[in-house]
C-alpha cells in the first residue's frame, strides 16, 4: 500500500472574530500548511501559529453563523479567535487535518 498523501495547503476565505472586532466576508482569510496556520486579516495584519501554539480547534456556534474557535496558548494574541463560515465546519477540520498539522502538536 502506498501511504496516504496529505493536502499541502488548506485556505479558505470568509469572515472572523478576534476579541471583539468581527470582519465580514471576505475580509479573513485562513490558510493551514503541515507547519503553520495563519489568518489574514484585512486592514489588522495577521496571526500565525505554529502547531505547538494550538491547544484545540473546536466548531463554535453563534447567533446565525457557525466556524471554528481557535484556543491557544499566544499571550499577545486575544483569546477570542473564531473564524466564521458558510462551509460545515466538521468539513473545513477535516482539511485541516489532511494538511498533517494537527500532528504536530
Amino acid at each position: 500500500h502506498y501511504p496516504l498523501r496529505r493536502q499541502r495547503q488548506m485556505c479558505i476565505r470568509d469572515r472572523a472574530r478576534i476579541g471583539l472586532t468581527n470582519l465580514s466576508w471576505p475580509f479573513a482569510t485562513l490558510t493551514v500548511t503541515r507547519n503553520k496556520l495563519k489568518i489574514k486579516l484585512f486592514l489588522m495584519g495577521s496571526m500565525e501559529f505554529l502547531p505547538t501554539d494550538i491547544v484545540s480547534i473546536v466548531p463554535h456556534s453563534g447567533f446565525s453563523s457557525n466556524g471554528l474557535k481557535i484556543n491557544h496558548n499566544i499571550k499577545s494574541y486575544s483569546k477570542k479567535i473564531i473564524f466564521w463560515t458558510s462551509v460545515e465546519p466538521a468539513d473545513i477540520l477535516k482539511k485541516i487535518d489532511e494538511t498533517g498539522f494537527l500532528t504536530l502538536r
